[in-house]
């Protein structure tokens, strides 16, 4: 009796904790996946692209624009890392439009939240849209300024067409994968889930 009321137990504590450990690493693959504009590490550095022949850029001497990576090229969503550094001992901002065209189809937006400490060194990543095929003719246009100077007060750009980066393929949007580990764990807990939530009304052989 005493082991039939551990089993039941048992039971009860796997039926509430299968579907948490579902829910938790789902959590964990979305925040992981989702793409954004963030601070990135030394260590997450993309591939070198033809880039470093155009920088760095000197912005108002308050700021370098010191290198540039772009990801794998493709019509739709796209990546590009930016390694800034403040030249002076008070804090800046860097600010960045991205301008993009092809085939008369042009995308652009505007960043100010690229913050630097004085002195300080720092890789930041930023989302752009390419709208049609992504071809040679393609042009990616990067304006950067300071933004409480304003953009009458001293601006560097640069561009950077489709002959010189590298292209992705098939021509798609970025996926991001889940880690091989991860995928195998949320795999089993929804194969666990699915047995568990399919016998939790059966009843045991001799029960009313």
């Amino acid at each position: 009796m005493i082991h039939l009321k551990s089993t039941k137990n048992q039971e009860k504590v796997r039926k509430h904790w299968r579907p948490l450990s579902v829910i938790t690493a789902l959590f964990v693959l979305f925040a992981v996946g989702r793409p954004s504009f963030a601070q990135i590490g030394r260590s997450q550095r993309p591939v070198l692209s033809n880039a470093d022949s155009k920088l760095p850029l000197n912005v108002r001497g308050v700021y370098k624009v010191e290198e540039i990576r772009f990801d794998p090229m493709a019509a739709g969503r796209n990546k590009i890392y930016i390694k800034f550094r403040n030249l002076t001992d008070q804090s800046q901002r860097a600010g960045i439009r991205i301008q993009t065209l092809t085939r008369a189809a042009g995308w652009g937006s505007s960043y100010f939240g690229s913050d630097l400490a004085p002195l300080e060194e720092k890789w930041y990543s930023f989302h752009f849209t390419v709208r049609d095929a992504f071809i040679d003719e393609t042009w990616i246009h990067l304006r950067f300024t300071n933004p409480p100077s304003g953009e009458e007060d001293g601006y560097q750009d640069v561009r950077f067409y489709g002959s010189e980066l590298e292209r992705r393929k098939p021509d798609t949007d970025i996926a991001v994968p889940a880690m091989p580990e991860l995928a195998a764990v949320i795999t089993a807990r929804f194969q666990e889930s699915r047995i568990c939530f399919g016998t939790r009304d059966m009843k045991m052989p001799g029960t009313h």
